[in-house]
């Protein structure tokens, strides 16, 4: 809404259908049920593809963001947005750690894998960034609290996690050292990806 609010011209993509009509309704957008790849994507069709918080769900993700990238215009930018399983928060935390959220989150990306993933769809990484959660480190902390025994311990642990000072605190640390609980990729479709594509 805010993208179309600023004049592009937007498509939205749910898997589910009650949420797709739900959108299109609300919003005024149009919008598709399924995934990618789907029937009422064209290639090269797209400036922008975004994947906000969704690569995360997908069995298939080779499939998804080679659609993605076919979806592209020459010069179009893919965007996502994950968990980054390379977190220093997932070191502290463990299996704690709120964004592991199994069984919702099937797979799981750091730097690395996301840039062979772009790699191996002819997407050129513009940007890849971690980016800090202070709601994220909030309830990691809230899932440890409760597997500590030390009466003392989960007593101070309890209050540390309602704590947006402290949570946000650790956050922007993460942000400092460059391994916030989140990812962000800016890939832009190769020119070899479409001299592929022509051939």
């Amino acid at each position: 809404k805010r993208m179309s609010d600023r004049g592009w011209t937007v498509t939205a993509l749910d898997f589910n259908p009650h949420t797709a009509e739900q959108v299109a309704r609300r919003y005024g957008l149009r919008t598709l049920s399924g995934t990618l790849p789907h029937p009422e994507v064209a290639d090269a069709s797209f400036d922008m593809v975004v994947m906000g918080a969704s690569l995360e769900h997908v069995h298939c993700p080779h499939e998804v963001v080679g659609a993605a990238g076919r979806a592209l215009r020459p010069g179009g930018r893919f965007v996502a947005v994950v968990p980054n399983f390379a977190a220093v928060a997932f070191r502290w935390f463990g299996v704690d750690w709120w964004p592991l959220d199994p069984p919702r989150h099937l797979l799981h990306f750091t730097p690395a894998t996301m840039r062979r993933l772009m790699a191996m769809h002819g997407l050129e990484v513009e940007e890849l960034r971690a980016i800090p959660h202070g709601s994220w480190m909030r309830r990691s902390l809230a899932n440890r609290r409760g597997r500590l025994w030390q009466p003392g311990g989960r007593r101070g642990l309890t209050a540390l996690s309602k704590m947006r000072l402290a949570a946000s605190l650790m956050a922007r640390w993460t942000d400092w050292v460059g391994q916030g609980d989140g990812l962000r990729v800016i890939a832009r479709r190769s020119e070899t990806a479409r001299l592929k594509a022509a051939a």
